[in-house]
């Protein structure tokens, strides 16, 4: 299924290799705590991830709050415990390489002030 979100698919194919073993709490609390370090950018990222799974492969309809959801002030709280577990693996995915690109960009920052 093609969508017009690169990303997504670029994810989905990058696990599709992957044994899916489900999350335990452990690994839960550890993908929550990563998803806090996330940037505004990160977070809108990972909501885009989870409404395209939401579509893509579950086929829910859009108007409905995936995955019992709570509507916040901000935007959506999501519980890892509710998600698919093909769903936490794409999201660890992203949230692993977004970290390691917002820390990049911190160090050349750095590396620009310092110089």
């Amino acid at each position: 299924m093609t969508s017009n979100f690169p990303l997504f698919e670029i994810i989905l194919q990058e696990i599709k290799s992957t044994v899916l073993n489900e999350y335990s709490f452990d690994e839960q609390e550890k993908l929550a705590e990563k998803i806090k370090l996330l940037d505004q950018q990160g977070h809108e990222i990972v909501l885009a991830i989870i409404r395209n799974y939401q579509l893509q492969i579950d086929h829910f309809e859009f108007h409905e709050v995936p995955y019992e959801a709570k509507t916040v002030k901000n935007g959506y709280r999501f519980f890892v415990n509710k998600l698919p577990t093909q769903l936490l693996y794409m999201i660890n995915h992203f949230v692993n390489l977004h970290i390691e690109k917002q820390h990049e960009e911190k160090e050349r920052n750095n590396f620009l002030l310092n110089k």
